[in-house]
């Protein structure tokens, strides 16, 4: 079966995994730190597979890299949000 023709298993989008992925990865990271962190736990508290998490993020570095800047665009965000209209004083 051709790659475009695959059907999906999950009726989540790959969006909504990716962010489920990264939410979990913020979690487990925390708990237990990123070396001791393992992909299978993440991939538990995700609702994914472990296929499914490689699928979106090939090693435990790109999850690492995404993560943190996803982290820093929502930080400087939230910075820009609050500051808007304030005097620059």
């Amino acid at each position: 079966m051709p790659a475009d023709r695959r059907v999906l298993r999950s009726s989540t989008s790959q969006e909504q995994q990716e962010t489920a992925i990264l939410a979990a990865a913020a979690e487990e990271f925390a708990d237990v730190g990123i070396q001791r962190a393992s992909t299978e736990d993440i991939a538990r508290r995700a609702g994914v597979s472990r296929s499914t998490l490689y699928r979106r993020f090939p090693s435990k570095e790109d999850l690492v890299t995404t993560l943190g800047e996803t982290l820093t665009r929502q930080f400087f965000t939230q910075l820009a949000e609050a500051i808007n209209g304030l005097n620059p004083r």
